[in-house]
């Protein structure tokens, strides 16, 4: 068996209480000769076992303290606190004494590894709760786009109803000049002259370009605004410009932006009113 061994099984404190077997006897005072730590460690064991047998002795009584004690218990008499006299555990130097210092080594380890692992948890909880609150704000951010982006379309819808109600407005469905069969609807109001176009099928365009309503006037082209082709299954609800007593509606292929002409060879909608 290895010194650290020794050590560390409690043999040593076995064989100072007398309650070790033969073979761990012999063991130990082996290796006391053979390493002198080990003799100062058992010897540090037994004053440390001495000290505490000294501080819960009972100092015998004298002969006329039991002779009072005897009469109490005979004749019920008072009763004598027996007083415990307390020995400190300590040396002159005023320093622990018959305690090896390695015990307190491995307390205040064990002391310290107690300390990381609470600081380790500590910290994982507040990054825990950190990444809560940045999914927390994310998600509110998300919601607040989402409130901002269902309030303009409510808005808009409102607006679009509001113009669809009002008396005189008409609804104009304008259909395909090309082969490829789309349509967009356009409601005009000729009282306040408000145009939205509200639905179509027009393809989706590539990011540099736009669809252009115009309305004919006097058989001039005036220009009634830009908008994109629809995305999926979504509702178009657009606000054009106003146009004053249009004859007729077309749409062709601009430049994203609009443009002050009409490029005729890019017609693809149109309807006479």
């Amino acid at each position: 068996m290895e010194k650290n061994e020794l050590l560390d099984t409690g043999i040593l404190e076995t064989y100072v209480l007398g309650i070790g077997t033969e073979d761990e006897r012999i063991l130990v005072e082996q290796m006391s000769v053979k390493f002198p730590e080990i003799q100062t460690e058992k010897e540090e064991i037994e004053a440390l076992l001495e000290l505490l047998a000294m501080a819960y002795a009972v100092i015998p009584a004298s002969q006329a303290e039991i002779k009072r004690k005897i009469e109490s218990q005979l004749f019920l008499s008072q009763k004598l606190d027996r007083e415990t006299i307390v020995v400190p555990i300590k040396s002159d130097a005023g320093t622990t004494t018959g305690i090896s210092w390695k015990w307190y080594s491995i307390a205040a380890s064990i002391l310290m590894l107690l300390a990381f692992a609470y600081a380790f948890q500590i910290r994982n909880q507040m990054n825990a709760v950190h990444n809560d609150m940045v999914a927390m704000q994310l998600e509110s951010t998300q919601l607040q786009e989402i409130n901002k982006k269902l309030a303009a379309e409510s808005n808009q819808f409102s607006k679009l109803t509001n113009t669809m109600g009002q008396e005189g407005t008409r609804q104009v469905i304008l259909t395909s000049t090309i082969q490829q069969p789309s349509k967009a609807i356009v409601f005009w109001n000729p009282a306040n002259h408000k145009v939205w176009l509200v639905n179509t099928n027009l393809p989706a365009l590539p990011d540099d370009k736009q669809y252009q309503l115009w309305g004919i006037v006097g058989g001039k082209p005036v220009d009634a605004g830009v908008f994109d082709a629809k995305k999926g299954n979504e509702m178009i609800a657009v606000e054009l410009k106003s146009i004053e007593q249009p004859q007729l509606f077309a749409v062709t292929v601009e430049n994203r932006g609009g443009v002050a002409s009409p490029t005729m060879s890019t017609l693809c909608l149109k309807a006479e009113i």
